[in-house]
């Protein structure tokens, strides 16, 4: 990422953090980290249709909706069954959407494309890596089941996202000075200072912006690596790539109200 790492003094000068998308961490409860148990998620891909909203891809255990807010930043929603709601949590503000994108499809993989960014989805698992256009990786989702929720009273859900990080990824939840609060490792109740929706953010180049109402880190053996997600509806993040720290950290505080 640009010499611009996370934690690491005097790789980067010092520079205010945009308070939209300031972090505290608390210790999360066994149940948020551990998954209810389940018969077989069959993400694999069914259909690919591309909609003026988004291109959606259909599972049989749901529906996933990538949508290009600009060339670096990708909204990705996913629900069980076959409909996902226009719904926006309402601490992201208005996003204009008007950015190019297109897909293609090639073999047993399924391509996003923006000027940006390459979200390739692999249709036997539906996972997906996130890679820049020149396919450098930045982050990838587990190949084995990589999404799964539970529905619960009130319209709400429980989401879990399985993420494969790279082995010495530093991901950190903004925080005070250069450092911030590093998370690899650890389970961690991640929330904004503003009651707005939490950030995590990477060594490798990108951002994650949790368009929910809970959001738990988790990097241990109980349950990780995932993130969880308990939101009304949907799963719910923008991913968000730049060239350094303080292009992120920014993008990141414009989707935030």
């Amino acid at each position: 990422m640009d010499s611009a790492a996370y934690g690491k003094k005097g790789t980067e000068p010092e520079a205010a953090m945009p308070t939209a998308v300031m972090s505290a961490t608390t210790t999360p409860t066994a149940e948020a980290l551990r998954p209810p148990g389940h018969g077989k998620i069959d993400l694999s891909v069914r259909w690919v249709m591309g909609q003026p909203d988004g291109l959606y891809i259909q599972s049989r255990y749901g529906t996933l909706r990538l949508f290009a807010v600009d060339s670096k930043i990708i909204r990705v929603t996913f629900a069980k069954g076959a409909s996902l709601s226009d719904r926006m949590h309402p601490g992201i503000a208005a996003c204009g959407g008007e950015s190019a994108w297109m897909y293609k499809e090639s073999g047993n993989v399924v391509e996003f494309l923006t000027d940006e960014l390459c979200l390739r989805v692999n249709k036997g698992n539906g996972g997906i890596h996130y890679l820049t256009r020149d396919k450098k990786l930045l982050l990838a989702e587990r190949e084995k089941e990589c999404r799964q929720i539970e529905e619960t009273a009130g319209g709400n859900i429980r989401g879990w996202l399985y993420l494969d990080w790279q082995k010495k990824e530093g991901v950190y939840a903004p925080g005070v000075g250069s450092t911030g609060i590093s998370l690899r490792g650890s389970a961690q109740n991640i929330s904004n200072k503003k009651g707005k929706p939490a950030v995590i953010l990477s060594e490798q180049g990108y951002g994650i912006v949790l368009a929910a109402d809970t959001a738990v880190f988790c990097d241990i053996p109980l349950g990780g690596p995932v993130l969880y997600m308990g939101n009304k509806g949907q799963m719910d993040f923008y991913f968000v790539a730049g060239k350094g720290r303080k292009e992120i950290e920014e993008a990141c505080g414009r989707l935030i109200k």
